[in-house]
């Protein structure tokens, strides 16, 4: 893909870098820079490449660099999604706000196995939580499930359920 990056044109030795670091403990930076395609900076990462990328999100920033100056053009988050393609063996394709969920109504039913037992949560094991903590982090997982759903529905061209749809016409 090209990007224009307005005061700072490939052709005028610029060059456009994104750095992004993960927000969970898991997963590697991840660096890529641009290649000069006129005035434009040319950005294409090896699929290769990408396949190794930890899924989750990630914090990261744009910058432009002509070797003397360095100027900030982006900040923000970005979502890594598994490529189902080269994942081995069965790959769990739920979110880790799910992961909470179900750990937690595993435990409150004393139906959770050793595994889920030992499951951490920022920072505790599930297994040392008490009655008080569990429901809390049961609600508040639940919240951050149900918004993950309604942004599905809303990608899969849904409405939200806080959307109301009305049709007028005219009467006879």
């Amino acid at each position: 893909m090209s990007l224009s990056v307005g005061d700072y044109p490939a052709d005028a030795s610029w060059v456009l870098y994104f750095e992004f670091r993960a927000e969970a403990a898991e997963g590697a930076a991840i660096t890529f820079n641009s290649t000069a395609d006129g005035t434009k900076h040319f950005v294409s990462v090896a699929k290769d490449t990408t396949a190794v990328w930890a899924p989750g999100f990630y914090k990261g920033q744009a910058y432009v660099d002509n070797g003397t100056q360095r100027f900030l053009v982006w900040q923000g988050r970005w979502e890594v999604k598994a490529d189902y393609s080269y994942q081995t063996g069965t790959y769990d394709t739920r979110s880790n706000a799910q992961k909470c969920l179900d750990a937690i109504d595993a435990v409150l039913l004393g139906k959770a196995s050793r595994d889920v037992l030992n499951f951490t949560i920022a920072g505790q094991t599930v297994a040392r939580m008490t009655f008080t903590e569990l429901i809390r982090a049961k609600d508040y997982y639940k919240s951050v499930v149900n918004e993950e759903l309604a942004d599905l529905g809303i990608l899969d061209g849904k409405t939200g359920s806080n959307l109301i749809k009305a049709r007028f016409s005219r009467a006879s």
